[in-house]
């Protein structure tokens, strides 16, 4: 069994959310917690900024400071929604991990595809090699 490597994922990169932006989120959600059964008001308690789709999951060339793609949640919303309410798969932070576990599973298979057929590509599963032609099953 080989041990799987951390692979980082190719994505865009985190910045301050400029103070333009940021009056412009607060004005579409009217100064309200952007979550689903939350009403608070936001001028009262501590509220966290959230990108979403999480940065961790965007491409690289992806605006991260888009004010469409931009949250204001209280603490309470913003915890559920990146640590998970304990169902299975639920939170940013469990997506983002299941994405470099099989980023990391791919890059341990091409190593390893690399070494049992070096110098060529690795032969596609599915497919016959054979009498000069190549045939999918």
């Amino acid at each position: 069994m080989s041990t799987a490597t951390i692979v980082p994922l190719d994505h865009c990169q985190r910045l301050g959310i400029p103070e333009d932006v940021f009056i412009i989120v607060w004005a579409r959600q009217g100064g309200k917690c952007a979550g689903l059964s939350c009403c608070q008001d936001l001028s009262l308690v501590p509220y966290a900024k959230d990108h979403e789709p999480p940065l961790g999951l965007r491409p690289r060339d992806d605006e991260a400071n888009d004010p469409e793609r931009l949250q204001l949640l209280c603490l309470p919303c913003h915890d559920v929604k990146t640590y998970g309410d304990g169902s299975p798969r639920s939170g940013d932070r469990k997506q983002i991990d299941h994405a470099r576990r099989a980023a990391s599973k791919h890059a341990d298979h091409l190593s390893r595809m690399a070494e049992k057929y070096p110098g060529r590509k690795y032969q596609r599963r599915g497919t016959i090699r054979g009498r000069g032609f190549e045939r999918r099953r």
